[in-house]
């Protein structure tokens, strides 16, 4: 579990992947979206090897990628980063 919020912690697991534009970090899982101001770089460090940073702003769990076209990451839900 990883706390991203003061009381809101998520299950590893469950993360499709995290992003981070306009100051915000977002956590994208499997039921919802977390708004955090946590850094990506201070995040991944508490996440297990299963993710993987693909630039400064984006970190894919690879257990939800279906295939990778070039320079884009196909997820297992169709969404394309």
């Amino acid at each position: 579990m990883i706390k991203i919020l003061k009381n809101t912690y998520i299950d590893e697991k469950d993360i499709l992947y995290i992003d981070h534009y306009d100051g915000i970090t977002y956590v994208h899982t499997t039921a919802q979206i977390f708004q955090t101001y946590i850094s990506v770089k201070k995040l991944i460090v508490t996440l297990p090897a299963d993710f993987i940073k693909i630039n400064k702003a984006l970190v894919v769990n690879k257990c939800f990628i279906r295939r990778i076209e070039g320079c884009k990451y196909v997820l297992k839900n169709d969404e394309i980063l």
